[in-house]
């Protein structure tokens, strides 16, 4: 999740707003690390799930802040034309961190309710779950996330595709005989 937390971290830093970091959560350690190095935040966690619990053991005792901006970046690999069964039937549904994006995210964003919620996806995410459908992750994920209950009301939903080639140079090998996302 805080990959993206701490991109935003680096444009909202350049564009001169303040701002401070309450919380992040990564898996890896070597970019836990990089964070810390680069960016003053007030707790880091191993996992989503913690950070969530952390948040809601704090909220019941009265002592949380408001949430202004949550950054989401979950796995890509789920959803990603690089992966060699992506578009086999329930090969997207069954991947390990599936539920990532759709169960912890959706309780993230009610545990938090920020203000703003931002989430990055790869581009397979907006591409069909298997050829015998229509379905598409990202129709699922805004289908739940319509459905969840807020306390503080809710939210406008607006979809960006945007295209980091045109920022920076990618080069990343790719199978030869990979599906693209275009």
């Amino acid at each position: 999740m805080s990959m993206s937390m701490t991109m935003m971290s680096s444009f909202v830093q350049e564009l001169g707003i303040p701002f401070r970091c309450l919380s992040t959560s990564e898996t890896c350690k070597a970019y836990r690390a990089y964070q810390a190095a680069n960016f003053e935040i007030g707790c880091q966690y191993e996992s989503v799930q913690a950070q969530i619990a952390a948040h809601k053991r704090v909220k019941s005792e009265g002592e949380s802040e408001d949430v202004d901006l949550l950054v989401i970046g979950t796995p890509c690999a789920p959803f990603s034309c690089m992966r060699g069964k992506r578009f086999h039937k329930e090969s997207v549904n069954q991947h390990a961190a599936y539920d990532l994006t759709f169960r912890h995210i959706y309780e993230a964003a009610q545990t938090f309710e920020p203000a703003a919620l931002v989430m990055e996806q790869s581009a397979g995410f907006q591409l069909k779950v298997h050829s015998e459908t229509t379905e598409t992750p990202l129709n699922t994920f805004l289908d739940g996330f319509k459905a969840l209950p807020f306390q503080k009301g809710g939210y406008w939903i607006i979809k960006l595709d945007m295209d980091m080639s045109i920022w920076a140079n990618i080069s990343r090998s790719r199978p030869a005989n990979s599906q693209s996302a275009r």
